[in-house]
C-alpha cells in the first residue's frame, strides 16, 4: 500500500537519515495534557529541544491505557518502555504533575495566580509613563487589555485607558505626551519584523528614545492572543522591560531595544 514505516512509540523510527530534532532559538512555555504514549512523548522531544515543558495527566500514573495493558504477561515489553519514559522524563525535568485536569476555569484560575505574582514583584516601584504603539504608519496606541497589562506590570500608560478601544493619534500627540518608555508592538508581527519596523519610525528626538528606553516586543506572541499564557507572558514581558531589576532582563525573544540615528 505505499505506507511509510513507523513505529507507535518511537517516532524517529523510518526518519532515522533525518538526524535527530534540532534545539530551538527561542524556549517557549509548553503545556502537555494527557501523560499516556503520545503525551509523555511529545513532553520528552519539547524538552530536548530546549523548551520549558508541563505536563498534565489527571491520574495517578502515567501511561494512559498503555498502562492498563502492561498488566498483561504477554506484555510485560509495554511495563519495560513505560519504565523507561517515566526515567526519561525525570532526567530531564519535565514538571509533571498528577491529579489534575485540564479544564478552563483551572486554566484562568493559575493564569490569575501567575499575574498576581507579577504584579507583587513589582509593587512598590516608581511607575514609568508608557507609550505603546501597535501601529506605526499612521500611529495607533495598544488599546483593550493592553494598557492593564501595563499597569500590572508596573507602568502607567500615558495616552490609553484600559478596555478602550485602540485608536490613532498623531505624532504630536505622541510627542505630547513625554512618555518615559516607548513600546513598538505592531499587532500580529513578530519580533523580527517589529525590530525592522521600529527602526523605520520618526521618532528621533524624543526623550525616551535619547535615553534608551524605546523598545520593539514580540507582538503576535505576546499581545495578539486573547490566551491565558499569553496575557501572562505579555505581563512578564512587560514588567522586564520597565522594571529589570525586580522582574529580571528582558529575554531577547520577547524585546529588543531600538537606537535610532
Amino acid at each position: 500500500e505505499h505506507l511509510p514505516f513507523a513505529c507507535a512509540v518511537n517516532p524517529h523510527v523510518g526518519r532515522e537519515h533525518e538526524g535527530p530534532l534540532p534545539r530551538v532559538d527561542r524556549a517557549r512555555s509548553v503545556l502537555v495534557v494527557g501523560g499516556g504514549p503520545a503525551g509523555t512523548e511529545v513532553a520528552a522531544l519539547a524538552t530536548e529541544r530546549g523548551h520549558r515543558v508541563e505536563l498534565w495527566e489527571r491520574d495517578d500514573h502515567l501511561g494512559g491505557q498503555l498502562a492498563v495493558a502492561a498488566r498483561a504477561r504477554m506484555n510485560r515489553p509495554y511495563a519495560d518502555w513505560l519504565d523507561w519514559q517515566v526515567r526519561r522524563l525525570e532526567r530531564l525535568g519535565v514538571a509533571v504533575r498528577f491529579g489534575v485536569e485540564a479544564t478552563a476555569d483551572r486554566g484562568v484560575a493559575e493564569a490569575k495566580q501567575d499575574l498576581a505574582a507579577v504584579a507583587e514583584s513589582v509593587a512598590g516601584v516608581e511607575r514609568p509613563r508608557i507609550v505603546a504603539l501597535e501601529w506605526g504608519d499612521p500611529y495607533f496606541i495598544a488599546g483593550h487589555w493592553v494598557p492593564e497589562l501595563i499597569d500590572l506590570a508596573g507602568g502607567v500608560d500615558a495616552l490609553a485607558q484600559p478596555g478602550e478601544a485602540s485608536r490613532r493619534v498623531t505624532p504630536e500627540e505622541v510627542a505630547e505626551a513625554d512618555p518615559d518608555m516607548i513600546l513598538f508592538v505592531p499587532c500580529g508581527y513578530s519580533l523580527e519584523r517589529s525590530v525592522e519596523e521600529a527602526r523605520g519610525l520618526p521618532l528621533a528626538g524624543l526623550r525616551a528614545v535619547e535615553q534608551g528606553r524605546f523598545w520593539a516586543m514580540d507582538a503576535t506572541r505576546l499581545f495578539s492572543r486573547c490566551t491565558p499564557q499569553a496575557v501572562v507572558s505579555g505581563a512578564r514581558a512587560l514588567a522586564s522591560v520597565m522594571h529589570p531589576d525586580r522582574a529580571g532582563t528582558p529575554t531577547p525573544a520577547d524585546a529588543v531595544r531600538i537606537t535610532l540615528p
